[in-house]
């Protein structure tokens, strides 16, 4: 049985109704943007920090997505999922290795691979991996596994449900490289071109599926790449992101450039930062912690 939730379904069960877009009056007046609608996917990197796990108490939640379409006068659909990927399987057409929610909540699933993932949960689950994976899936588990179908999350925008977006965003790349690498698979055949570029057992693949639901609904649709917030630690994510720009001749926001993030430039007295958090969270980097 497939289970169409409704925009309010969906978003509430992921929690994006929490999210509290940056109130900002529009800095750019001429923006081409301006009264627009931006759909935004992806992963806890776009989503930020919804509930004010680890900001300080009183601060105001910044998802940039969020902040960057409030400066430019247009609303953001920001329906990002922490812990999910978008491919639906891994290059062996399956899901052995995968963390168990990055599967459950990928986006590029059906809602009847969604229904599939539930009614076989003991199965399934157990070629899973992670120590907070359920035994058993309550209903709340059932309902967020569900919602995070591309067919609840992204057609009901393209259907005619709600109004079409006039920009859409797919900012996934950094788990679907480490799920991939958990099973084992290399750096290699992460950035190769897929002979089949809607092929959703890697990630290039299953980024080109989305678009290409995107498109069989709108062809003239405006698609666009947010890159990775770096390109030295994990090097591959942007250049498959890079593939995937100029494999379909879209747009991307090279991120990393923006950012100039690198691993091997020392903050001074910076140290003391790290016992405390969102900070501590990263010290497992590999990265040199200067005094």
């Amino acid at each position: 049985m497939s289970i169409i939730l409704t925009q309010t379904d969906a978003l509430a069960v992921l929690g994006a109704t929490k999210l509290i877009p940056k109130q900002n009056t529009a800095r750019y007046a001429n923006s081409q943007l301006t009264g627009k609608t931006v759909w935004w996917c992806g992963t806890s990197i776009p989503l930020g920090d919804p509930f004010n796990n680890y900001l300080p108490v009183g601060s105001p939640v910044l998802q940039y997505p969020n902040a960057a379409c409030a400066m430019l006068g247009a609303k953001c659909v920001n329906v990002a999922v922490s812990s999910s990927m978008i491919r639906a399987t891994n290059a062996a057409g399956n899901y052995t290795g995968f963390f168990w929610s990055s599967y459950a909540w990928a986006l590029s699933h059906t809602i009847a691979e969604k229904n599939y993932i539930i009614a076989n949960w003991s199965t399934v689950s157990a070629l899973l991996t992670g120590s907070t994976k359920p035994v058993t899936l309550s209903s709340a588990d059932q309902a967020t596994i569900l919602a995070s179908s591309y067919e609840n999350y992204l057609v009901p925008y393209l259907n005619g449900t709600y109004p079409m977006p006039d920009v859409f965003v797919i900012d996934h790349g950094y788990n679907d490289y480490w799920e991939g690498v958990a099973c084992g698979e290399s750096d290699a055949s992460f950035i190769a071109t897929p002979g089949s570029l809607t092929d959703r057992s890697c990630f290039i693949g299953a980024v080109g599926y989305i678009m290409n639901i995107i498109y069989s609904y709108n062809n003239r649709a405006r698609i666009a790449i947010s890159g990775h917030y770096e390109n030295s630690y994990s090097p591959f994510i942007y250049q498959a992101q890079n593939s995937i720009s100029n494999l379909w001749n879209v747009k991307i926001n090279k991120l990393w450039e923006a950012t100039q993030w690198a691993y091997n430039i020392l903050m001074p007295n910076s140290q003391p930062l790290w016992a405390t958090l969102p900070y501590s969270l990263y010290t497992a980097l590999p990265t040199t912690q200067n005094t």
